[in-house]
């Protein structure tokens, strides 16, 4: 399965949708993700995943999305189907046929200005589907995340707003990770780290520290609201 994070923002909108397994529409893919989570009902929440996740679209969806850069179709041929009918393409992608057809007659209510219980999916992102062919590209769930902290290289060094290496500094685990497991970055990275930091090297420099001179004369608590 294609990595939803793959995404183009030809995909986000338009006449597009993202149905589930049963032929439900699973969530508002005109928002981002939050580690993991994604607008749905209002509220920031995991949605339920089932198998087969598919992107059904149209023939004029189809030609926007195929002229952008970067076109998923051609990196992922194998997870395209089309269908001359709504049962047909159901047919192709193991979807059930009503279910489909019942998540795309849902989709044109909210389109034509109904409310959407289900997404929160605004009616202004959403076209009606054009009478076939008709398309579906499956997808899987995925996000990153990061916890913050610095940027590191493949030896694990630690990298300056400059963009090298500071010198004799490195780091491991998921602070400044961008990927998932933190045991595997723990690992690799911390291996990678004690590695090089135990490599024989030169030395730095003599770091000299400037004195600075304090002006501080309140009592703390007293001119603030630690009081």
């Amino acid at each position: 399965m294609a990595d939803f994070g793959i995404l183009l923002e030809a995909m986000k909108g338009g006449s597009i949708e993202l149905f589930g397994q049963g032929g439900d529409r699973i969530y508002n893919i005109t928002t981002g993700a939050r580690y993991g989570k994604y607008l749905i009902n209002g509220k920031w929440q995991i949605p339920h995943w089932t198998d087969y996740n598919y992107l059904v679209f149209d023939q004029k969806k189809f030609e926007e999305i195929s002229t952008a850069e970067n076109n998923p179709f051609e990196l992922y041929p194998e997870e395209l189907a089309s269908g001359a009918t709504i049962e047909e393409l159901a047919s192709k992608i193991e979807m059930d046929p009503t279910g489909l057809a019942q998540g795309l007659d849902e989709f044109h209510r909210i389109a034509a200005g109904e409310v959407d219980t289900r997404c929160d999916r605004p009616a202004e992102t959403m076209a009606a589907f054009d009478d076939g062919p008709f398309y579906a590209f499956r997808i899987m769930p995925c996000y990153q995340y990061t916890f913050g902290g610095p940027r590191r290289n493949a030896k694990a060094e630690v990298i300056g707003i400059d963009g090298s290496p500071i010198p004799h500094l490195y780091g491991a685990g998921v602070c400044g990770s961008s990927t998932l497991g933190g045991w595997p970055e723990a690992i690799i990275f911390g291996k990678a780290a004690g590695k090089n930091a135990a490599a024989e090297k030169e030395a730095l420099p003599a770091y000299e520290v400037a004195k600075v001179e304090s002006n501080i004369t309140y009592t703390p608590g007293t001119e603030n609201d630690l009081a």
